[in-house]
């Protein structure tokens, strides 16, 4: 199956997902449970879309427990990642997710929450096709976490360019 059917198929089941604000504090709690999560000073928590599991309230948890919060947007080819509080502004990017206005994040990564369409039992996940976190993770590694719904898992197309991910957790 080519990687547009996948997307298409995963993200039309997702959309009418029952339960999915249950399942997303499922997924958040194993997230935050993490002892990766636990022992890290920077977390990298991307903005969720309606086809993903909610992450505002790991962000929120994140920041009640001390820890740097640092958020993707999109500059052109390449993503790159803005520490934010509570006041930090937002406008929409360019694929009509938040992204954070301020200074760019140049320091490590110890941990990455990262978003997927699908997912695979070797831990690979096909994104939404931009290549923007394979780009990012080839050049930054770091301990990475894909969050997702147990009915993302799917046989998942690799390119020779794929960064697998070290977990993925699901509800």
């Amino acid at each position: 199956m080519i990687k547009s059917k996948i997307r298409k198929e995963v993200l039309s089941l997702i959309r009418d997902l029952p339960e999915k604000e249950l399942k997303s504090r499922v997924i958040g709690q194993r997230f935050l449970s993490l002892p990766q999560v636990t022992a890290a000073s920077v977390v990298a928590v991307f903005m969720s879309m309606t086809t993903e599991p909610d992450t505002a309230p790991i962000i929120c948890r994140l920041h009640q427990e001390g820890k740097k919060v640092v958020v993707p947007r999109v500059i052109g080819e390449e993503m790159e990642f803005v520490m934010i509080d509570e006041s930090t502004p937002f406008f929409q990017g360019p694929y009509g997710i938040s992204e954070p206005q301020g200074e760019a994040y140049t320091n490590k990564i110890d941990v990455m929450a990262v978003p997927l369409v699908a997912f695979d039992e070797d831990n690979f996940r096909l994104g939404h096709g931009k290549g923007y976190y394979d780009k990012y993770l080839s050049a930054h590694p770091c301990y990475t976490a894909g969050l997702a719904f147990s009915e993302q898992k799917r046989k998942v197309p690799r390119d020779v360019w794929d960064v697998p991910l070290n977990i993925i957790i699901t509800d």
